[in-house]
């Protein structure tokens, strides 16, 4: 997915984002993720905001109302979602900043998957709230599919997955 650098959005978008954040000292593109059209952090002299949104009718955006539901079941293992708007055309969250946070490095030998293993294993742990979509995939049982993962549940069993786990790296 193509992304939209924050000078490129219309003003009446960061104006939206802008009333939640604070204004804006800086505002930096993540360099990564595939699920968003817009994917900042904001800087405020209050603090920093991770902001990622798509337009209101793009057909992902039931990814990011789903992302916004489970936040608070999965918050040992993710940012908190600190707030959630639709407003002039966008469905937008905002997630407190993690100093130094990046996607794991899931290549052979590398040093993040000991610690991607230890918290899946503590993801494990994590009852699923009745608000995630489970899916039946015939060879594997149910699958739960979110913006960034999809785990795999043997039958008989309930599990959940964070739509994002960088703040462990």
């Amino acid at each position: 997915m193509d992304h939209i650098d924050w000078d490129d959005l219309d003003k009446e978008v960061r104006h939206a984002i802008q009333a939640r954040t604070g204004p804006a000292s800086g505002v930096r593109s993540a360099s990564a993720g595939l699920n968003s059209e817009i994917a900042v952090f904001v800087d405020t002299p209050s603090g920093t905001t991770f902001v990622k949104g798509l337009r209101s009718d793009h057909r992902g955006v039931v990814r990011q109302h789903r992302e916004a539901a489970i936040n608070p079941f999965v918050r040992s293992v993710t940012p908190r979602l600190l707030w959630q708007a639709e407003d002039a055309g966008w469905f937008l969250l905002g997630f407190e900043f993690v100093e130094g946070a990046r996607h794991a490095d899931y290549s052979p030998g590398s040093p993040d998957l000991p610690i991607v293993v230890e918290l899946m294993n503590r993801l494990s742990r994590v009852p699923c709230p009745d608000i995630a979509e489970v899916k039946y995939a015939p060879s594997v049982g149910p699958t739960i599919s979110t913006t960034r993962a999809t785990v795999s549940c043997w039958p008989g069993t309930r599990c959940c997955t964070p739509t994002s786990i960088r703040s462990t790296f």
